[in-house]
């Protein structure tokens, strides 16, 4: 995990070996900026259907991917409805939803979806067994939010015992277990991009677990940036989601200089 703030640059503390990694990948083409949304993008909020942007942050990205031969990507567990109701339709950034499931629409089978439909519909049984949890539908799935309930760890549990016997898999945030059907992951999403684009870099921010996947698949010339501490692949780190519109601010900077 990368060190603690220590240089000044674009008024923002950033790590000096942080700041010398992005002049680094700012020299090169094409260029892949890639970020999650909750946490990134926007502040965690008590209310995930209030998670508006932070405009700074969101307009640094933006104008990042207006740039030649730069390519920006918003990455988020929402489905792509969802993130695109937040984001807003945009040519500068393109909106990838349910952990990389949904970057051009989704095609979901019929028998899929009766079992998408039974999934979200025992969550809600649980939610409602725990007040304060919230389901989020998704195409291929559902998010059960527990933030507010009185006994977390026993709403968790119960949500991971209803994707289980549906068959479908888990993955766990913040205060959120996300029941989908299928394997796509935030990884593989970035591993396309690199891919089709045949990017020379990619800069990745990410706050959760899910992002874990994403970070796992830079290599060398890339650079990974985890927003807030704790255990992580990416071998940098900022302190918080404040600090995401400097660090796009400074990469934007370098990018056109």
């Amino acid at each position: 995990m990368g060190s603690g703030l220590s240089g000044h640059a674009g008024g923002l503390l950033i790590d000096t070996d942080l700041r010398s990694a992005l002049d680094r990948v700012a020299a090169l083409s094409p260029l892949l900026v890639a970020s999650d949304y909750d946490g990134v993008l926007s502040p965690i909020v008590p209310d995930p259907a209030a998670a508006v942007p932070d405009q700074a942050a969101l307009a640094a990205l933006r104008r990042l991917g207006e740039l030649p031969a730069t390519h920006a990507v918003a990455v988020s567990g929402r489905s792509l409805a969802a993130l695109t109701s937040f984001v807003g339709e945009t040519d500068e950034i393109t909106l990838v939803g349910t952990h990389g499931a949904e970057e051009s629409g989704l095609e979901v089978s019929g028998d899929l979806r009766n079992r998408v439909r039974e999934l979200q519909s025992t969550l809600g049984a649980v939610a409602r067994q725990h007040p304060g949890a919230a389901v989020e539908e998704k195409p291929i799935g559902a998010a059960f939010h527990y933030r507010h309930v009185t006994r977390p760890a026993e709403a968790a549990a119960a949500a991971r015992a209803v994707a289980e016997a549906s068959g479908a898999r888990t993955i766990s945030g913040k205060m959120v277990v996300e029941c989908l059907f299928g394997d796509a992951n935030k990884g593989d999403a970035i591993r396309r991009f690199v891919g089709r684009l045949s990017a020379a870099a990619t800069v990745y921010l990410g706050d959760d677990t899910t992002d874990e996947d994403a970070f796992a698949v830079l290599g060398e010339a890339d650079v990974g940036i985890k927003v807030g501490y704790g255990d992580t692949r990416a071998a940098y780190t900022v302190a918080g989601q404040p600090d995401v519109a400097g660090v796009l601010e400074y990469l934007l900077e370098r990018r056109t200089s």
